[in-house]
């Protein structure tokens, strides 16, 4: 009898995943993970205080990557998610190294061709990505790999992230349109059928990418939170339940206090 109540119990325990990005870039991510598993105790870590990741070297990357690994597992986390396409490429195999817990992180969708049903071979793609992302070696290996015929035109942003973050923080008008328009210009009227979108900010203006380009924008929010999924199902034995918590706590590093805020769907434009 006492053996059985210790198996529901560790059946029935609260599975805590933490998270973190260098702002509100993840918090596309989250959304993905928590409508596929709306049970988890989330830690979100938004990294203002070192924000862009993309202008920092890549050992300071990982110093910092293993600073918040830390802050984490302070809240007893089991998995941890770089929702961020720039510190993946620069930490993750480190961060796997050091610690014992799974790390899931996140790469530009580039399987597209080989994967998407709606995607057929007229259909014309381009990926874009962080100017970090693009100089990565890890981006070019996946690409190399996965899109070895070069159908997959690839283009860059510098600003576009961090105006995202900039709309998320102060709001959205005329200017920062503009803006964002120069900063997707270079895809426009070009033939593309759908844009992959290789930062974890991007999906948060998505409908506006899709009505500015006339494309279908492909995010690899879906695809992260299946691969989670899997993970705590095989390694943590994770069994989902119908359980919704509503909040997940949410930390600023610029700020230093946990909180905690309402799951929901962002769009930004």
């Amino acid at each position: 009898m006492i053996r059985s109540a210790c198996l529901f119990f560790m059946e029935n325990k609260k599975i805590k995943i933490g998270m973190f990005d260098s702002g509100v870039g993840g918090l596309s991510i989250l959304s993905d993970v928590h409508e596929l598993m709306t049970d988890l105790e989330v830690y979100y870590i938004a990294d203002n205080a070192f924000c862009p990741y993309g202008e920092k070297s890549e050992i300071q990357l990982v110093e910092r990557a293993t600073e918040i690994t830390h802050l984490l597992l302070q809240k007893d986390v089991q998995l941890i998610t770089l929702a961020c396409n720039t510190i993946t490429a620069a930490a993750i195999k480190k961060l796997r190294e050091k610690f014992s817990i799974p790390f899931v992180g996140v790469e530009p969708y580039l399987n597209a061709y080989n994967k998407e049903e709606e995607i057929k071979e007229l259909s014309k793609l381009a990926v874009l990505t962080t100017k970090y992302t693009a100089s990565s070696e890890k981006f070019w290996s996946l690409k190399n790999r996965l899109d070895p015929q070069n159908r997959i035109v690839h283009a860059t942003s510098d600003k576009l992230a961090m105006l995202i973050e900039d709309i998320f923080n102060t709001g959205f008008d005329h200017d920062k349109k503009k803006l964002v328009e120069q900063e997707l210009a270079p895809l426009k009227d070009q033939g593309f059928t759908h844009v992959i979108l290789g930062c974890t900010h991007y999906p948060l203006i998505s409908s506006f990418i899709e009505n500015y380009l006339s494309v279908k924008c492909i995010a690899p929010g879906r695809h992260v939170a299946l691969r989670i999924q899997d993970l705590l199902i095989h390694q943590l034995h994770y069994q989902p339940t119908d359980t919704c918590l509503p909040d997940f706590w949410y930390f600023n590093t610029l700020f230093g206090t946990w909180g905690k805020k309402k799951h929901q769907k962002i769009e930004l434009m």
